[in-house]
């Protein structure tokens, strides 16, 4: 009996505890027999193409009747991600290939790992087809059970590897939690970059094509990250999950990177690997150690990554589905902040089901903050804004510097000498006589100025949180952050004027989620944790005195607007983070000083001005404005919700 014949017998006496599908695709490969067939979109319904095949299995086909949707294209009740699918999500691959025996002549660039613990057999089986319809062949999948598993499982995991000579598994004698098996499993890889994945997910056929492409690009990359979704047990996709570019802010305040991690191999051996006591947010803790030790982190604005929503995972709730995952989170961050000398206290974020974590730091850099308010009359909105920040925590070293741009009314003065001996010498009035440009008169007053930090602040604001003063320099403090902004919300104090600044939107830039409830439904929580933003408002916004002054302060060619904007860019070309605080709120009766540029009463001139001001923002940053590192271009650039992006561009 030849030694093909006896590999077919082989098959044949295990198929009663698998499904005739894999049974079918073992004893097809064995005669090399290549199937031009219309494939689903990750795995072949050989149980409609051979329904009257005379080979059968006792058992129940594992990819039951709930499962429909992966017979034909992803299907997902949300129309509009639907509409991306039918645009993004690869065409099914006519024909595959699978490597029956051999060895590849060079280590494989992607090793995916994948820690076995009670799987269930269907969710094994999707996700395991997943990585054998990659588009690319240069793949490896590492196995490593969790404790020994089932007869049935066991012959699964000798089927594949039967199969396919890319997939290894070993098996563990005894349970050692996720994090140990993780580590077991890259013991077993050779590929230059290890993939992360799950026993019940799975992976779109273009997944490691993609990765590919993307070291090919950027050689020296350490770790990367994709966008995701989650798929639920009727085969619905659903919350595509379009991240922003490398945000350290928002992963301390949640798991954003999440699915999919690859990490370059020789870095994830520096790293250690996972570390035990993490279970749960092991991930997380790995994901915090690599981004203290390398910059060279990537983002791939593409869904490579299907997170399964079932009762037992972290997709359907989050933490709150494993209480001591969101111990350990906490844990993570912690440890992470000492690594760092940023120390502080985690606290669950409000507003987060749990799931995120907002950071007290510790004020270790502390000095003058310089309250800048620049104003012409309307003595009822300054009155209204110095009151609202005596009523506010004034124990750090502060002074107020009201800037008087040709104020000519009486009331105004009187206001003036109301505050000036309520605050004694911690306010000083400086008087800057010419035509309202809000760039120049800042400049002119900054230069005589010698605080540590500067806080603008619009006089139609009110301040909110009694403890701003402490949030802002907490954040502004640091040597990596360059703007810190805050919640600004509508004279009812319930609609969001601001969140954050959105680059392209409009074709200039945009405030997030304008107009919207404060406790709307937002997108994973952009508007409810701290995180990165190209910009925020300078209605109020805090930076370090020195770092203004090195970029060249405010550019005064943008006398009325984007002139914030310009100064946060250019931060981030110093290499400098900006960041939105959601727990700083302040009111902001927005353009009660000098009007709407925008309203449809407004002036010829008026109008004139804001266009030219507008072009000038398009030819000074256009590369921010076609794409916005932390405003993912899968994200629609006609609305501030975060809504997809349905064109082709």
């Amino acid at each position: 009996m030849n030694f093909m014949m006896r590999r077919t017998i082989w098959a044949f006496r295990i198929y009663l505890v698998l499904p005739y599908e894999l049974v079918l695709r073992i004893i097809i490969t064995e005669f090399k027999t290549y199937l031009d067939l219309n494939e689903s979109w990750f795995l072949m319904p050989f149980r409609q193409i051979f329904k009257n095949s005379t080979i059968r299995t006792d058992r129940t086909s594992i990819l039951n009747s709930k499962n429909k949707c992966y017979k034909g294209f992803p299907y997902s009740d949300n129309k509009d991600f639907q509409k991306w699918l039918n645009i993004h999500y690869p065409k099914p691959v006519q024909k595959k290939r699978i490597c029956v025996s051999g060895s590849l002549s060079s280590p494989p660039t992607c090793s995916f790992i994948m820690p076995l613990y009670k799987p269930d057999v269907e969710y094994l089986l999707i996700c395991i087809e997943s990585i054998l319809e990659q588009s690319s062949d240069d793949w490896e999948l590492c196995i490593y059970t969790d404790g020994v598993p089932n007869l049935n499982i066991l012959k699964i995991l000798e089927a594949y590897a039967f199969l396919d000579f890319r997939i290894k598994f070993k098996v563990g004698k005894v349970r050692e939690h996720i994090s140990k098996a993780s580590n077991q499993a890259i013991k077993m890889t050779k590929g230059k970059y290890v993939a992360l994945i799950d026993q019940d997910d799975f992976i779109p056929p273009h997944a490691v094509e993609k990765v590919i492409e993307y070291i090919s690009e950027n050689t020296n990359t350490d770790f990367i990250y994709t966008d995701e979704a989650k798929i639920d047990d009727n085969g619905n996709l659903s919350l595509p999950f379009f991240k922003p570019d490398w945000s350290p802010d928002y992963l301390t305040s949640i798991m954003y990177v999440c699915h999919m991690l690859v990490f370059r191999n020789a870095f994830l051996q520096e790293l250690g690997g996972f570390r035990i006591g993490f279970e749960g947010a092991q991930d997380w803790d790995l994901a915090l150690r690599a981004s203290e030790r390398t910059n060279k982190i990537g983002h791939i604005q593409d869904i490579l990554y299907y997170w399964r929503k079932h009762p037992a995972s972290k997709a359907m709730e989050g933490c709150s589905t494993k209480p001591y995952a969101h111990e350990n989170a906490k844990k993570a961050i912690t440890e992470s902040l000492q690594r760092k000398e940023e120390f502080g206290v985690v606290k669950t974020a409000p507003f987060t089901d749990n799931n995120g974590f907002v950071v007290d730091y510790k004020i270790m850099i502390p000095g003058k903050i310089c309250i800048l308010i620049p104003f012409r009359d309307k003595p009822l909105l300054l009155d209204n804004c110095l009151n609202s920040i005596s009523r506010t925590v004034l124990d750090l070293d502060f002074e107020i510097i009201l800037i008087d741009n040709s104020s000519t009314d009486p009331k105004t003065f009187k206001v003036m000498e109301k505050w000036r001996i309520f605050f004694g010498n911690f306010l000083k009035v400086f008087k800057v006589e010419c035509e309202f440009n809000y760039s120049i008169i800042h400049n002119k007053v900054i230069s005589k100025l010698s605080g540590k930090y500067l806080l603008f602040l619009n006089n139609d604001t009110e301040i909110i949180s009694k403890d701003w003063l402490y949030s802002l320099i907490k954040y502004a403090q640091k040597k990596r952050i360059g703007a810190v902004g805050a919640k600004l919300l509508y004279s009812d104090k319930t609609i969001i004027q601001h969140a954050g600044v959105i680059m392209g939107l409009g074709g200039g830039a945009a405030h997030a989620y304008r107009m919207s409830d404060k406790n709307t439904n937002d997108y994973f929580y952009r508007s409810k944790v701290v995180n990165n933003f190209s910009c925020v408002t300078a209605a109020c916004l805090m930076c370090k005195y020195e770092d203004f002054i090195r970029v060249g302060g405010f550019n005064e060619d943008f006398s009325h607007n984007y002139n914030d904007v310009d100064l946060c860019l250019k931060f981030l070309e110093e290499g400098l983070y900006n960041v939105f605080l959601p727990h700083v709120e302040v009111v902001h009766h927005e353009s009660k000083t000098r009007g709407d540029d925008l309203a449809s009463n407004a002036s010829d001139k008026v109008k004139e001005r804001y266009n030219k001001e507008y072009q000038l923002l398009r030819k000074i940053w256009p590369k921010y404005v076609k794409e916005d590192p932390y405003y993912n271009k899968n994200l629609s650039k006609n609305s501030v919700k975060f809504e997809i992006n349905n064109s082709n561009e």
